[in-house]
């Protein structure tokens, strides 16, 4: 799921940017990788967009109550895991030897995600269903935390901006343990069968 909602991310950027800028290009003007290059093979990363995961959260409000839920499946109730609701922190940084058209880039993915700031199947074409709903916020951070982001990746600043995405869903939709009805417990029970 987290690979998918970034794929979708980058791929609504480029779609906008591609539009913002007139430009017909056939590679991906927003990529998923790495925020500086290293030897990984994002070394073609120059005069892109990169998108980088900086940290995965638990979304602790908009998960549901307690971990186990139940459900109704053919065989009767089921008891099973809550979904796991998770927000990203992600990092749009752009690479452009003209320091101006790095800042206009960065400005465009701003702008994306302000005129559309939740994504889903219905708004955002080629979307997986799965994802039902993924919803950006800007994220503030300090120079510190700038500071430490950058070292942490081993390289110089460039033109970024991070947003929280939240409501990826994780559900691995597997029943734990299958669950007998309260009342035919009670009825066993009474007829002497437990």
């Amino acid at each position: 799921m987290i690979d998918t909602a970034l794929a979708v991310l980058a791929s609504s950027a480029s779609e906008f940017l591609q539009t913002r800028t007139g430009w017909k290009v056939t590679s991906p003007m927003v990529v998923v990788g790495p925020p500086v290059p290293d030897s990984t093979g994002m070394q073609g990363v120059s005069e892109t967009v990169t998108l980088s995961l900086l940290n995965i959260e638990e979304d602790r409000v908009n998960t549901a109550q307690g971990m186990m839920v139940r459900t109704q499946t053919p065989d009767g109730d089921a008891v099973q895991r809550a979904h796991l609701r998770l927000s990203l922190l992600v990092l749009f940084a752009a690479h452009f030897p003209n320091y101006a058209e790095s800042l206009r880039r960065i400005s465009y993915v701003i702008e994306c995600f302000q005129a559309k700031p939740a994504l889903t199947p219905q708004n955002t074409p080629g979307m997986d269903p799965t994802l039902e709903k993924v919803i950006l916020d800007l994220f503030p951070i300090t120079t510190y935390d700038s500071s430490h982001i950058w070292s942490m990746f081993g390289g110089s600043y460039l033109p970024s901006v991070i947003y929280r995405v939240r409501l990826i869903t994780i559900d691995a939709n597997r029943p734990v343990q299958p669950k007998i009805p309260v009342t035919q417990q009670r009825r066993d029970v009474v007829n002497g069968a437990v």
